[in-house]
């Protein structure tokens, strides 16, 4: 999950560059030139994952017998004691009726709303401190992003050291929502108000790994597919829900900072969620 921030400090400065010295080339735009140059990688990557990433571990060229071996014991442990639950397509619906599948949805929804406000809005709340030149966003951009990268490994590391997920979910998502609100107040210091950026974004995209070690490790066995994904297909709504929502804020009113109380609430209710619904016992981890 670290892979988001990286691709996005990264990503910043390389996007500048090309939207600056790029435009004009062969008569395309500078950012036509960013969706060739960025996208064609990621297609030709889909293309490579296909032919590399194998389904069962006995396939895999690039595991050693010993892993293998270990992977094979803890897939049957994990099947172990499981007859009486659903298989197949059974257990695949069976998720639909589970309530608390909802529930972890809804939160999802809240912090993927909370990631698209960072990915797609970032470089104008740059732009709006003063910033015009392509590149100085993209370099600016790279900051919190570069801070955010280093934040959710250690936080997520403390989590694994500890095994406690509730409440490094919950602060981080609160904490994400103070600082939306610190820089509605903060919008006369430009430097404030890039504190208040970059610890909403780092708040923001480490609920990302903190909140998927919740439902991996509640959901087991064969309903573990067919629920991760329903969680994941109606939380991901979200991220059409927050662009849309905040483009029509922001054109209607000039201004993003509704947007950053909606945010700031939809963090919140969503840290709120975890705690309300989410037991400790549910997630079943052991330390080893």
């Amino acid at each position: 999950m670290s892979g988001i921030a990286v691709a996005g400090a990264l990503g910043g400065p390389i996007s500048g560059w090309i939207m600056n010295d790029m435009a004009g080339i062969w008569g395309l735009k500078g950012w036509q030139w960013m969706f060739v140059l960025e996208g064609l990688p990621t297609t030709l990557l889909g293309l490579v994952i296909f032919l590399y990433l194998d389904d069962k571990p006995d396939t895999a060229k690039w595991l050693s017998s010993d892993e293998k071996a270990l992977i094979r014991q803890n897939l049957a442990l994990e099947r172990n004691g499981s007859d009486a639950e659903p298989h197949g397509l059974h257990a695949f619906f069976a998720a639909f009726r589970d309530p608390r599948i909802y529930v972890l949805s809804f939160a999802y929804f809240c912090f993927i709303a909370g990631t698209y406000l960072i990915t797609f809005w970032l470089p104008t709340m740059i732009k709006e401190m003063g910033y015009a030149n392509p590149l100085q966003i993209g370099l600016l951009a790279a900051i919190p992003y570069g801070i955010t990268a280093v934040g959710m490994v250690v936080i997520g590391a403390h989590s694994d050291r500890t095994l406690e997920r509730r409440w490094h979910l919950a602060l981080t998502a609160f904490g994400s929502a103070l600082a939306l609100i610190g820089l509605i107040y903060s919008s006369g210091s430009v430097v404030l108000s890039f504190v208040f950026i970059t610890l909403a974004a780092l708040g923001i995209i480490t609920t990302m790994p903190l909140f998927w070690s919740i439902p991996t490790g509640y959901i087991k066995g064969s309903a573990a597919a067919g629920g991760i994904a329903l969680i994941n297909s109606l939380g991901l709504t979200g991220g059409f829900v927050s662009p849309f929502v905040l483009g029509w804020i922001k054109t209607s009113t000039g201004s993003l900072t509704l947007g950053f109380w909606l945010i700031a609430a939809a963090m919140a209710a969503g840290g709120l969620v975890i705690l309300l619904t989410v037991r400790p016992e549910m997630l079943r981890e052991t330390q080893v």
